[in-house]
């Protein structure tokens, strides 16, 4: 499994347009958008949720006519984190991860990443303590959708 997203990796998969679906009719790129567009986006839908130290959300929402899913925490911890991983060759085992650190404030947004209609795609989301590193080490976390 790749490390969550860092600052660099961030920046060069920033979405500077928008990407077509991959030429073997596979899902579309891995593309990310910013936390900041993120939170932008109207009318997201919540998917998935787990209650136990917050609210961890799987969610989506439209940007320049693509849909992106992303991870979100409400009601948490500082000092937790908001891990959202995503499955890119349909085993459910994360392949990329973008994380978000809990300081002060109860909520907080992971980077979002293009959906596709292909099962090989897949999300999930979860709340981190300081011990956990992966959603599969957490009882608090949502199924992959």
């Amino acid at each position: 499994m790749h490390g969550p997203v860092d600052s660099f990796t961030a920046a060069r998969l920033q979405v500077g347009g928008v990407a077509d679906q991959g030429r073997s009719g596979g899902p579309p790129p891995l593309v990310s958008l910013g936390q900041s567009v993120v939170r932008a986006l109207r009318a997201p839908v919540t998917l998935r949720l787990q209650w136990t130290l917050g609210t961890a959300q799987v969610r989506y929402g439209t940007s320049q006519g693509h849909q992106y899913g992303w991870g979100r925490v409400v009601n948490s911890k500082n000092g937790h984190a908001v891990l959202f991983e995503i499955g890119t060759n349909g085993d459910r085992i994360p392949d990329v991860s973008s994380v978000h650190h809990i300081k002060g404030a109860s909520i907080g947004w992971t980077y979002g990443y293009r959906t596709s209609s292909n099962s090989a795609r897949a999300f999930r989301a979860c709340i981190l303590t300081s011990v956990q590193y992966k959603c599969s080490s957490t009882p608090n976390r949502t199924s992959w959708w």
